[in-house]
């Protein structure tokens, strides 16, 4: 048996570039080292005119020069490999795959115990000299680099710089306006998956900017809605406890537009639901519910945070993006029970949505779902109270009028166009002052049901059980004033 060695070719590093990272995706791999270097502040810097330029700096621990050195290689760590609890790093790749996804040129600046080095990957070097090259540049070319001011003035840290950024400009546009727009998706972008290192939420606290402007965080759980409901349990994989929390939001139409806006990862509701993987406090994967069960409507309120260390990485199967994740076959089965039961409580709230069932006749409600085995529809009950009484006080051609009308309301029900805008996460709007336009329709319902209920304490408690007053927060209280008056 013979063997011999293959010099990699220079174009290797141009077909690496193509391993799918986005503007994004590409941007939070290489923050990950910034935590895992302890930094306790972290800044990306971009370029507000001329040639695009991104640049990340994190106060953390540093690097010598053997150090850095290894940080350019390739691969240069075997997944293998244990890591601390806090390494959010996996393959040795992400620093420079990310980083000449986007860029021609990475440069990393390190600073450890007074001495800096400075290295370069430059891919049109390494292919004009048709060698693996690194170029190491002088402490005094530090100032060529963009950020290079909080590198100067921090006793440690790390700078990480992308220039010529010719896939992005190619992906996103060549326009400064193109480029503070795909800056903005990556702070939303960061802002999701670091939330946890933003808040400090069973995680180390990190300041974390864009051009001097802090993250804000999202929670995707909306956990300081009083109406978020909870549900622990704890799933074992190898030996190994992972944490699990079922949260189920409040119903959509009940949330504020700032609440909307920090519940949502990028899709809508319906595409946020299911599990949300963090693996070291970092979000890894959200949104899925791995095809163990459909995405449903109903169900868009459900969402499940899985903590796994990364000590588990290699039965997650993990990609070199950290941007997605397989649970492995022995855990599968567990999920796949436990998604069906933490999808219930979201079906519930979409479902009633806060409505009394005071009858399990449900002959309080103004409208009726009919289910037959073709499909269903919506029909007027014609046994609320309101209807029948008023129903009551016709003649034969009257009732027929009404039948009539009842008829083309219920052909006409706009059902296919609410829901579009309801899984558009639409929200309804309803009256400016709900309480009163509500107290007023009562009052003049009062004369209807005279006979039946002469006195107003049995009439209001007669009407604040039926639909629509039984949602109304404040009716009896309001209606009672004003039938006192």
């Amino acid at each position: 048996m013979n063997e011999f060695e293959l010099t990699p070719d220079p174009y290797l590093l141009e077909s690496m570039r193509a391993v799918g990272y986005s503007f994004e995706t590409a941007v939070a791999d290489v923050i990950d080292n910034s935590v895992a270097a302890g930094a306790g502040t972290i800044h990306l810097l971009t370029s507000g005119s001329g040639q695009p330029r991104v640049s990340i700096f994190d106060d953390g621990a540093g690097m010598d020069r053997e150090t850095a050195v290894t940080a350019m290689k390739l691969a240069a760590r075997s997944p293998s490999e244990t890591r601390k609890e806090s390494d959010l790093g996996r393959f040795g790749l992400g620093l420079k795959t990310a980083s000449l996804s986007q860029c021609r040129r990475l440069t990393v600046a390190s600073k450890q115990g007074g001495h800096l080095t400075i290295l370069r990957w430059d891919l049109d070097h390494v292919i004009s000299t048709g060698r693996w090259l690194v170029i190491e540049l002088d402490a005094h070319e530090l100032c060529s680099l963009h950020g290079h001011e909080l590198l100067d003035d921090a006793e440690s840290g790390t700078l990480v710089c992308w220039d010529e950024l010719d896939l992005l400009l190619r992906t996103e546009g060549s326009s400064q306006a193109d480029f503070d727009a795909a800056v903005t998706r990556v702070r939303d972008h960061c802002s999701l998956v670091f939330h946890r290192f933003v808040t400090g939420d069973d995680a180390r606290k990190i300041n974390m900017t864009v051009n001097g402007v802090g993250f804000s965080a999202f929670d995707p759980f909306l956990r300081r809605n009083r109406s978020t409901d909870a549900r622990s349990e704890n799933l074992k994989l190898d030996g190994t406890v992972l944490p699990v929390v079922a949260y189920t939001l409040p119903f959509i139409g009940k949330l504020s537009a700032s609440e909307r806006k920090l519940a949502l990862a990028p899709g809508g509701f319906r595409d946020s639901q299911g599990f949300y993987i963090y693996r070291a406090a970092r979000l890894v994967v959200w949104g899925t519910w791995f095809r163990l069960n459909p995405k449903s409507e109903l169900g868009k309120l459900a969402r499940v945070r899985v903590d796994v260390p990364n000590a588990l990485d290699h039965l997650w199967v993990l990609d070199i993006k950290k941007s997605s994740a397989t649970p492995p076959r022995e855990l599968r089965e567990a999920l796949k029970k436990l998604s069906a039961q933490f999808i219930e409580p979201s079906t519930r709230v979409q479902k009633f949505r806060g409505r009394r069932e005071k009858d399990p006749s449900g002959d309080t409600r103004v409208w009726n779902v009919i289910v037959d085995r073709h499909g269903f529809r919506y029909e007027v009950n014609r046994e609320h109270p309101v209807i029948r009484t008023f129903g009551e006080t016709l003649d034969s051609a009257q009732l027929r009028r009404m039948e009539a009308l009842i008829e083309v309301m219920e052909q006409s029900f706009p059902v296919v166009d609410a829901h579009n805008r309801l899984g558009e996460d639409a929200v309804l709007v309803e009256p400016a002052d709900k309480v009163t336009t509500a107290v007023t329709n009562a009052a003049n319902l009062r004369p209807l049901f005279a006979d039946t209920h002469p006195d107003d304490a049995t009439f209001i408690s007669m009407i604040e059980a039926l639909e629509p007053y039984c949602h109304i927060d404040g009716f009896r209280a309001a209606l009672t004033a004003a039938l006192a008056v």
